[in-house]
């Protein structure tokens, strides 16, 4: 009986297993090294900001200004909070800081929804608040479409 196949098999087993490692090796260096890609994402944070200063001036003209004071101190980690939630997954430009790009997300009215602000209504609030602000100067009202 020849038994010199049993004496190479060893040799065989321990070449698979170093080339095993080797190729396993070699997809764990390229999925840690390989570049992750994040989406870019824009946010006209004026367009946030000025949206709920005009829903706290309504909400102070209606009396109430001390719960108004209150959110206010509270507002920048409320923003922080939504940001966080809503833009984890993306790249966060300024809108206006923004020039080109492809399948670029805006966020800015997911970020308004999750503050609680309403585009209508902002608008309904800015129009009033010119209308009362400008009516007897129609002349410097802005053009609105």
């Amino acid at each position: 009986m020849n038994f010199s196949f049993l004496k190479t098999l060893p040799v065989l087993v321990w070449i698979a297993s170093l080339m095993a490692l080797a190729i396993a090796g070699a997809l764990y260096i390229k999925t840690i090294t390989a570049p992750t890609t994040q989406a870019i994402a824009v946010l006209d944070m004026q367009a946030v900001m000025d949206a709920q200063k005009l829903v706290w001036v309504k909400r102070m003209q209606e009396g109430d200004s001390a719960q108004v004071l209150a959110e206010s101190r509270l507002f920048n980690e409320k923003l922080q909070k939504v940001l966080k939630e809503t833009a984890s997954d993306f790249i966060v430009m300024d809108q206006k800081a923004f020039i080109y790009g492809k399948e670029v997300q805006d966020l800015t009215p997911v970020v308004m929804r999750r503050l609680g602000l309403s585009e209508n209504e902002v608008k309904q609030i800015h129009k009033a608040l010119e209308d009362n602000l400008l009516g007897d100067f129609p002349t410097l009202r802005k053009a609105r479409p």
